[in-house]
Order: structure tokens, then sequence, then C-alpha cells
């Protein structure tokens, strides 16, 4: 009983009370409230990579082999991103309410994050509910209970709105699903529904999840132009970049029409090399904040925890499952008494004597 007692009341666990005590020494890569906006680390990104190109080659194949099989799967990333891109440009997809704020998302974001951003929609429709409001300075605090949650209890959802539209609003959740994915909850989009806000909040608007996020812009170079002009730019960027292949697609039965594009082009891009600037080169850390949209700090303190001995190098044996042990004995042979021919005593321990 005392045994059961102490499953049920976490409070009662000496090495959850430990851990817990030391919390101020956990590693901060760890905490919930850091942005991290479901970034890949570099372990995940070489087993992704592993997986894809594992499937089409092995340790046999000869160097020309690998080198072909390499440029097969490059090409087939390539018609996947295409392939995602048109999908994104000339379909549209059906819309859950209709509102203003589903409707900014489907022209703002790409496909697979508007289907991740939709299934947010579908949650509120699924159950959450606001139990009661409150003030709490500039800002109003609601309790909404999530009925599809995994733990019981209730969330907070603080919001400021400061423009009628609501673009400027400032909204947070205790789920931290924004500040883990970089995409906004249902806890947040309920209340945003309560307020009728018929924009989208800008502020969280990441620019990796919108459709010119691939455009191939120097936007380190040019932010010191302010936020406005970097935004026009992106966008006569982007508008060029499709206008390109919109020609290429109109024109691609009529050579001569092509070609006069082509020779166009040429004029324009010799007149951009007379006219061109001194580039400053960046750093892969620039570049990565550039993309991202957030300065990495030069400096991370990283605590180690202290109390902690490992003791040896460990077994390096897997832990295996009673399922798994259970076939590893099946077909064993199992020693038998020669008395009484039953699995287990010998002749000096049967029970027969």
């Amino acid at each position: 009983m005392a045994a059961y007692n102490e499953g049920i009341y976490l409070e009662f666990n000496k090495w959850l009370t430990d851990i817990f005590d030391m919390r101020y020494d956990w590693i901060p890569a760890y905490y919930r409230d850091e942005l991290l906006s479901s970034l890949m680390h570099t372990t995940s990104r070489s087993e992704s990579e592993n997986h894809f190109f594992c499937q089409v080659s092995n340790s046999q194949l000869s160097l020309v082999e690998i080198f072909s099989h390499f440029d097969h799967c490059m090409e087939i990333q390539r018609h996947k991103s295409r392939k995602n891109d048109h999908d994104t440009r000339y379909t549209h997809p059906e819309l859950v309410n209709e509102s203003p704020i589903e409707q900014e998302a489907e022209l703002m974001y790409t496909r697979a994050i508007f289907n991740d951003f939709q299934d947010e929609i579908y949650h509120i429709r699924s159950g959450v509910a606001s139990l009661k409001s409150t003030e709490e300075g500039d800002y109003l605090k609601f309790s909404i209970f999530d009925f599809n949650a995994y733990v019981l209890g209730c969330l907070e959802v603080l919001i400021k709105k400061d423009s009628e539209d609501g673009v400027d609003s400032i909204v947070s959740c205790s789920c931290k699903r924004f500040e883990q994915y970089g995409l906004l909850c249902h806890h947040i989009l309920y209340v945003l529904n309560l307020f009728r806000v018929k924009r989208f909040p800008k502020r969280y608007i990441l620019d990796r999840w919108k459709r010119d996020a691939g455009v191939n812009i120097r936007t380190a170079l040019i932010s010191n132009l302010g936020n406005e002009k970097n935004l026009k730019v992106k966008e006569i960027s982007r508008e060029i970049t499709l206008a390109g292949e919109y020609l290429i697609n109109s024109y691609v039965t009529d050579i001569d029409e092509l070609t006069k594009v082509r020779d166009q082009m040429n004029i324009m891009i010799q007149k951009a090399n007379e006219t061109r600037y001194q580039r400053t080169s960046l750093s892969k850390r620039d570049r990565f904040a550039a993309v991202l949209g957030y300065d990495q700090p030069s400096e991370v303190t990283v605590r180690v925890p202290s109390g902690i001995r490992n003791k040896g190098r460990g077994s390096h044996k897997r832990i295996k499952s009673q399922k798994e042990i259970a076939i590893g004995r099946y077909g064993k042979k199992h020693r038998e008494c020669k008395l009484c021919n039953l699995p287990g005593p010998n002749s000096r321990t049967c029970p027969g004597l």
C-alpha cells in the first residue's frame, strides 16, 4: 500500500524531489520558455540525411555509382520541392470556418505549415472552453480548459489588444506552443476568436514558415534599411521569381519567344554586373540568423548539475521489454528433473522425494 501511494503521490518520491530541488542547475536547453521554434539539431539532421541516402546506397557501391545515386536523390528532392511550391501557389485548401485569420494564414504560410495551423483550428471545435477571465494590469487573463489535453487542469492565456483589428495584439499561453514550434496554439486562437480579431498578429508570424522564405536574397545586408523596406524588398524579389517561372511556363512551346526572354535577362544581368557593389562576406552564424529571424547569443552558459557521479562506463546493453525477453526464451531447452520429468527441480530437490 505504501508503494501504491508513493506511485500516486509523486511528492513522496525521493528522486523527483531531489531533482526538483536542484532545478536551478538544469541545462537551459530544456527550458520550455526558450524560443526554440522547432529548430532541428545537428544530430537529427544527420540521422535524416543518413536515412534518406541509405535507401538507395550501400557500402558495396563503387565511387561512380555513389555519385550517380547522389544526383538521383537530389533530383528527387528538387522535384518534391517544386511540387510543394506548385501546390502552395496554385491550389487552395478547404477552409474550416473561413475566418479572416484563417484566410490570411492560407495566403501567407506554406501548405505544410498551414495544415498544422488548420489542425489547431480543428482542436477548437473538438473541445475548448473558457472558464473565467480576470484583469492583470493592461492584460486580460483567461482560464482555458482543454478537454483533449493529456493532463487535467486549466491553461492561462494573456492577451493585450493594442489595435482595433488586432494586428498589434500581444498574446501568450502557458502551454508554450509558440515558443517550442513557432505556431500559435488553439488556446490563443480561441481567445482571438472571442475578441473577434480580424488580422493575424504580425509579431507571431515567423519568416521561416512563409511562402517567400525560400527566395535567394541577402536579407542580412539590407536589414539596416528598416523593417518596412526589408519586407518590400522580399516581396518584390518574390514577384520577380514568380514572373520568371510564369514566362518559362508560358513560352515553353515557343522557342523564339523564350529566346527573347533569355536575351533580355542577359542584358539586365550584364548591366547589374557593371554596377555591382562590394558585398561583405557573412559568417555561418549570421546567415542562419538572417534566415531564421533570430539572433543567437554570442555566449551560452551551460551549468552542469552538481551531485552526479557516474561509476564505470556502463554495461552498453539495451534494456529489453518483457515481450522481447519472452520471445528470446521461447525455443530454449529447459532443465528437467530425471525423476518426475518436470521443469525446474533436479533429482536432489525433487518434491516427489
